[in-house]
């Protein structure tokens, strides 16, 4: 058995040793999963799945065990109890195949990977830990131009020993396919907003935060049949399981950009769309798209793949905050924005932006977004630079908080220019 850390001699020898090389250990066929292979998502006490999330495949929980989906999760296959007769036997197999896959013997190991993996390139082949494993950066794995290339990854091989992921990727190059990836772990898995490919396989526990996985989640090798073990916990997570069709890119996301002349962040009676206003679309890889309302303030975001985004505006003249004044108080400068006459506030959604799961190519609806139209007061417009000093000469605000000139006031005040009158009399008295 090779040791990857004798194999770290040089970072370019390393990767030519892990591409020419890879796990000397390596599988003609992957590892046979039975029955359990037909489901996505199996467990042996628990499976819960927290909304948006997307489950593209059947799920199983050995009964009586507990199936939660109460946030609405969106799931293309069966769940149960239309998979509990089904479930118990697919648990049996995926004991046996964890036990198969963890055997030295049956499945020896060929290259001993350090604690941690962080920008790697392996090649097919059986890869172990001795205990835990920590994913981080980016891991790719080459097929060489093998489209049946097979990895196996141990973890754990002494006893004990997690698998861990957060805001990690991976990468399948020349021909490596997620289905042909098993990631056997002697006790739990837990990944955060992580992009992963492969089978998992494990004795505790699996936990899924955000992100992706192309794969199945099978918990509880550690449990028997007649006392199962094992619970998958899925939140904001997208799987997809090996062997299920691929949705087509049909999905759609629409919405309107409307005027909430009274504010109340609904789109009532008379309340038009608003033209020309920028709405973004990210994807869970972070990629940014655009469009732009129509005339009626419709927009409409088309040919997207399952899976979840987040939708948002551009306001172009968002309204000022209180700390935004103040900021430009304490560094005496003035805002350009106050040469504009109004501002927009936002006013819908309430979170400022919507988070949306597109499953099965769905048509989501509904999506709109409100702005009030606030019109800036006349104290807003007065100079900035002269709002401390009540004795500059110059614009300042009187004690109504109303823009006030030194040398005369406007008479739309009704009455303000008397005392003008009263000192010209005053003047012609003193002359006679």
């Amino acid at each position: 058995m090779q040791n990857f850390n004798k194999m770290r001699i040089l970072p370019l020898m390393a990767v030519i040793l892990w591409v020419v090389m890879g796990g000397t250990s390596a599988y003609a066929a992957g590892p046979s999963l039975g029955t359990a292979g037909n489901f996505t998502v199996l467990a042996g006490t628990a499976v819960t799945c927290t909304a948006p999330g997307t489950i593209n495949g059947d799920v199983g929980v050995v009964p009586p065990g507990a199936f939660t989906n109460s946030t609405g999760c969106v799931i293309s296959g069966a769940v149960p109890p239309a998979t509990d007769a089904a479930s118990v036997a697919a648990y049996g197999d995926f004991l046996n195949a964890y036990a198969n896959i963890g055997n030295s013997t049956s499945t020896p190991c060929g290259v001993t990977l350090p604690s941690t993996l962080s920008n790697v390139t392996l090649t097919p082949g059986v890869y172990c830990t001795d205990a835990a494993l920590t994913l981080s950066g980016i891991l790719t794995l080459d097929g060489l131009g093998d489209p049946n290339a097979v990895w196996i990854f141990k973890i754990g091989i002494l006893g004990t020993g997690a698998l861990t992921g957060t805001d990690f990727s991976m990468v399948m190059t020349n021909g490596a396919s997620a289905c042909n990836v098993f990631w056997r772990v002697a006790e739990a898995a837990t990944f955060t907003t992580s992009s992963f490919q492969g089978t998992i396989l494990t004795g505790a526990d699996i936990t899924i935060n955000g992100g992706t996985l192309n794969g199945n989640l099978l918990a509880g090798g550690s449990g028997t049949t007649a006392i199962p073990a094992g619970a998958v916990t899925m939140t904001g997570a997208t799987v997809s399981g090996c062997g299920q069709p691929t949705p087509p890119n049909t999905g759609s996301i629409s919405g309107m950009k409307f005027n909430d002349l009274n504010g109340n962040g609904k789109k009532g009676p008379g309340e038009p769309g608003l033209a020309n206003w920028t709405i973004t679309l990210t994807n869970q890889a972070g990629v940014v798209t655009s469009a732009v309302t129509d005339a009626s303030g419709n927009y409409t975001f088309s040919n997207l793949a399952d899976g979840t985004y987040a939708v948002r505006e551009v306001n172009p003249q968002p309204c000022k905050t209180k700390d935004d004044d103040d900021k430009n108080h304490g560094n005496n400068s003035k805002n350009n924005d106050n040469k504009a006459t109004f501002c927009w506030m936002q006013t819908a959604p309430a979170a400022g932006s919507y988070t949306v799961t597109i499953a099965n190519g769905a048509q989501v609806t509904g999506q709109d977004f409100g702005n009030h139209m606030v019109k800036k007061s006349k104290e807003k417009e007065c100079d900035k630079d002269h709002h401390n000093d009540q004795n500059n000469k110059g614009s300042h605000e009187n004690n109504n908080g109303q823009c006030k000139d030194d040398h005369h006031d406007n008479d739309d005040h009704g009455g303000n220019n008397d005392h003008h009158d009263n000192d010209m009399d005053k003047n012609n008295k003193s002359k006679k």
